[in-house]
């Protein structure tokens, strides 16, 4: 990711070892449910990501903003030998959305399709929390590596996730 403070722009781009939807999310909580997402699915929108409300669990409750909510710029979807790479600008704080402040830790959320068709995220899910700003609130950049969920079932049949993330802003 790179931040812009004076045009008050974050630009991020998020590569899947995969071919299948790629979502960024913000949130306020690290829960799907009240968040809001950046999707992208190659062959879709004319191959644009689109920013979505996360209403629910199920995918009608997964809706498309507005189309006057839809200010991403430099925004792209595509396949390159066999990754799915999603990249976008996005305004820090718009009306109506969740506000991403770059000098205090954000919560975002990520998640991964098995496919190009919205829906469960069988690729994987998570949150993390990362500081978009450098030090002293300049322009900050840097890279946040998520590994995807990884599950294991007891012979209890109770189930463990992990999700690695680490992090740096610079």
């Amino acid at each position: 990711y790179q931040v812009n403070e004076a045009e008050g722009t974050v630009t991020m781009e998020a590569t899947f070892d995969g071919e299948a939807f790629v979502a960024v999310g913000f949130s306020t909580n690290g829960e799907m449910i009240g968040s809001e997402a950046v999707i992208g699915i190659a062959g879709e929108n004319g191959d644009i990501p689109q920013k979505y409300n996360l209403g629910g669990k199920s995918t009608e409750l997964v809706t498309t903003m507005p189309a006057e909510q839809q200010t991403l710029t430099d925004a792209s979807v595509e396949v390159v030998d066999g990754q799915t790479v999603m990249k976008f600008t996005k305004i820090l704080i718009e009306p109506n959305e969740i506000p991403v402040d770059p000098n205090v830790e954000s919560i975002m959320l990520w998640a991964l399709g098995s496919d190009f068709t919205l829906g469960y995220h069988r690729g994987g899910k998570g949150s993390f929390g990362v500081t978009l700003a450098g030090e002293g609130g300049s322009d900050g950049a840097g890279t946040t590596t998520v590994a995807p969920t990884t599950t294991t079932v007891a012979a209890d049949g109770a189930a463990t996730t992990t999700v690695a993330t680490t992090g740096s802003g610079e």
